[in-house]
C-alpha cells in the first residue's frame, strides 16, 4: 500500500507492505498526519494451506414458535 501527501498520488512519503501472514497494523505518523490519496498495487492470491473441516449438521430443526426469531435486514443508514 502507498500513502501520499498529494491527492495525485505523485508525492509518496511511505510504502507499507501489507499481507494476511501477520498482523498488519500500522499508525500513521505522527498523529494527525492529513494523507492526501493511497493506492494498492500488484495485489496477489495465494491460497490458504489448511483443508476444511467440520460443519457437519447435528441434530434435527424442528419449529419452536417460543424461541422463534425475526431478523430484519435494513440497509445502513435507511430514512
Amino acid at each position: 500500500m502507498h500513502l501520499y501527501d498529494d491527492g495525485a498520488c505523485a508525492a509518496e512519503y511511505n510504502p507499507l507492505p501489507l499481507s494476511s501472514f501477520v498482523e498488519q497494523c500500522h499508525n500513521v505518523q505522527p498523529p494527525g498526519r492529513v494523507l492526501g490519496s493511497k493506492s494498492m498495487t500488484d495485489p496477489a492470491y495465494m491460497p490458504g494451506t489448511c483443508l476444511a473441516s467440520g460443519g457437519e449438521p447435528i441434530g434435527e430443526a424442528q419449529p419452536n414458535a417460543d424461541t422463534a426469531v425475526t431478523f430484519c435486514c435494513i440497509p445502513p443508514f435507511a430514512g
